[in-house]
C-alpha cells in the first residue's frame, strides 16, 4: 500500500515538474519569436532600412559575420591610430633628445671656446 502511494506521489510530481518545464519552454520560445518579430536597430545606417523604405526587412539584418567583421575593423582602425601615436610620440622624443644634445654640444662648445680666451 505505502508502495502504491509512493508511485502515485512521484507520477504526480513528475507532472508538476513536468508542466512546470513545458510552461518555461513556451515563454521562451514566445519570447524569442516576439524578440525576431520585433525590428532590429542596427549602428550601421546602410543596413537600418532609413536608406531605403521599400527594402524587405530581411534586407535590414545584419549577420552575425557581418557585425563580427565591422567590429574587427574598427578595432584594427583603433590599434592603428595607437600605433601611429606611439610612432609619432617617440619620433619627438628623439627629436628633443637630439636637441638636448646639440645644446649641451653647443654649450661645452662655448665654455671650450670661452677658456681658451681666458688663457
Amino acid at each position: 500500500m505505502a508502495l502504491i502511494v509512493a508511485i502515485v506521489l512521484l507520477v504526480v510530481r513528475n507532472r508538476k515538474l513536468g508542466k512546470e518545464t513545458d510552461d518555461k519552454e513556451k515563454s521562451l520560445r514566445a519570447s524569442i519569436q516576439s524578440r525576431e518579430s520585433e525590428e532590429p536597430s542596427y549602428p550601421f545606417p546602410e543596413y537600418s532600412g532609413e536608406n531605403d523604405a521599400s527594402a524587405p526587412a530581411q534586407w535590414n539584418r545584419v549577420t552575425d559575420q557581418e557585425a563580427v567583421e565591422r567590429i574587427d575593423a574598427e578595432i584594427r582602425k583603433e590599434r592603428k591610430k595607437e600605433r601611429e601615436n606611439e610612432k609619432q610620440k617617440e619620433q619627438e622624443r628623439s627629436r628633443r633628445k637630439r636637441e638636448r644634445e646639440s645644446r649641451k654640444e653647443k654649450e661645452e662648445q662655448d665654455e671650450g671656446s670661452a677658456s681658451q680666451e681666458d688663457s
